[in-house]
């Protein structure tokens, strides 16, 4: 027990309204202390990780109810505290990064700009001294050039840059506490290693505390420590904290799988009819992509039969996502050919014909499905767009193939795990019966169990609708599955 912790959490819980008008419990009585050390909270996807760590900060949704014994940093209770006390701790004395960048970062604001404002509102500078010391904080998470990605937007980033340039504006102001949500999910594990270092260099070098929020303990085994007792999630809660050394081995287990299971024969089981459309395979030759004079893509070639899966794999950063961007003509190429190959291959690319037959599911699904509207909705749009008139039954057909029932059907994203956003994400790219489904890092936000699960789900689909798959990872192990 830590003398003079810096937080102090007794049996927190948070719960959200269900839909039968009961109370569903996302976190239950979860309590540690934190001094200036590091922390870790481990389980799977939507066990209730980030709603701990929102709770904290007052960031937990209106609906949202909190409650616990002690809630307090550095004699401060939290949960009675001023507002405008609790917003001044928020982002000066604690911050948090959060799980998606892209969609936390203002897209109409450039990286830079945002760092500033982080800064200004918690500290008095000059605007020539803030932009030094954003400048710093960027090159500190090991951002090369950070001139240029200072001025550049979120949607200009890659992944894993947004991921930096977050962690980057929330230690710009020198918080006492640093909250990271997921902050590596998206990130290679040579960049893992780099920013896990950059945190505990700055847990003691600023005397500072961290709480590190993971599905993953291969990055962090040896320095996850638990903090007491409590659970998080409901229904199927899994043990938080106090036992997270005992589920190591299940975690640990589970990525096993995955490795193992790249060399498994014959089909997995469910496997249904074949699809009737015939197999399409890609031919992409000497393709180039640049940015206001930056190469993001330089010359790659490559060509993937029909029906073949194909992986892209390569570090945060290095253009794998323009590629596939390039590919389905969301980022314009520079030069080179992308090319149809098979039966029936006739489709000019950036044709609506040709969007129809290639289909993408993006890194971050939270950002590309949009938060207003229903899962039906988010079904039914691509429908309108092409014409097609039998929604109704390709909206049930697509919710049973990845595994959703039809109750999932009027529920909005953010109602949804992160496993749970990825299946519809591939639902609504397979409902117009694509032959191509390009694949933007599907998993890298998801727990090694949940992974599996999404791995297993796509090849069931693939070779039922003889698709022919590109995916793009930074995991050699998701890519070999």
């Amino acid at each position: 027990m830590n003398t003079n912790p810096l937080l102090v959490v007794e049996d927190l819980r948070v719960a959200f309204p269900g839909r039968d008008g009961g109370l569903v419990e996302a976190v239950r009585g979860v309590s540690f202390t934190l001094g200036r050390e590091r922390l870790g909270i481990v389980g799977e996807s939507g066990s209730g990780k980030s709603q701990t760590g929102r709770a904290i900060l007052g960031l937990t949704a209106p609906e949202g109810r909190i409650s616990a014994k002690r809630l307090e940093f550095g004699g401060v209770d939290l949960l009675n505290c001023p507002p405008k006390q609790r917003r001044a701790l928020r982002g000066g004395r604690i911050a948090m990064v959060l799980q998606d960048p892209k969609f936390s970062l203002n897209p109409v604001m450039t990286i830079g700009a945002q760092i500033i404002e982080t800064l200004q509102a918690h500290t008095r500078v000059s605007n020539r001294e803030a932009k030094q010391r954003a400048l710093a904080a960027l090159e500190s998470v090991r951002i090369d050039n950070p001139e240029r990605v200072y001025k550049l937007y979120p949607h200009e980033v890659s992944g894993g840059m947004g991921q930096r340039a977050m962690i980057a504006m929330m230690l710009i102001a020198e918080p006492d506490i640093l909250i990271a949500d997921e902050p590596t999910s998206a990130l290679d594990v040579t960049v893992q290693l780099q920013v896990l270092a950059i945190l505990d260099a700055l847990v003691v070098e600023r005397g500072m505390g961290l709480i590190l929020v993971s599905h993953d303990l291969r990055p962090h085994s040896g320095d996850v420590r638990g903090p007491g007792g409590g659970r998080t999630g409901s229904g199927r809660a899994r043990p938080c904290a106090a036992s997270v050394h005992a589920r190591a081995d299940g975690v640990f287990a589970t990525t096993r799988r995955i490795d193992a299971s790249a060399g498994d024969a014959g089909p997995p089981a469910g496997v249904g009819a074949v699809s009737a459309h015939p197999a399409l395979g890609l031919d992409v030759g000497h393709l180039r992509v640049s940015f206001d004079g930056f190469v993001a893509v330089a010359d790659t070639s490559f060509s993937v039969a029909p029906g073949e899966s194909f992986g892209i794999v390569g570090e945060s950063g290095s253009g794998k996502s323009t590629v596939l961007r390039a590919i389905c003509g969301l980022a314009p190429k520079e030069s080179g050919r992308v090319q149809l190959t098979g039966d029936g291959a006739s489709h000019a690319p950036g044709s609506k014909a040709f969007r129809r037959r290639v289909q993408m599911v993006f890194q971050d699904p939270y950002g590309s499905l949009h938060p207003r509207q229903t899962v039906d909705r988010l079904l039914a749009e691509p429908l309108a767009i092409h014409g097609i008139s039998d929604a109704e039954t390709r909206i049930e057909r697509a919710l049973d193939e990845v595994g959703l029932g039809q109750g999932f059907r009027f529920r909005y994203p953010h109602q949804l795990s992160g496993g749970q956003r990825q299946r519809i994400a591939i639902a609504r790219a397979l409902i117009l019966e694509p032959q191509i489904l390009l694949l933007d890092e599907p998993t890298s936000a998801l727990d090694a169990s949940v992974q599996a699960e999404v791995l297993n789900l796509l090849e069931d689909l693939r070779q039922r609708r003889r698709l022919t798959f590109i995916m793009v990872s930074h995991d050699l192990a998701v890519v070999t599955h």
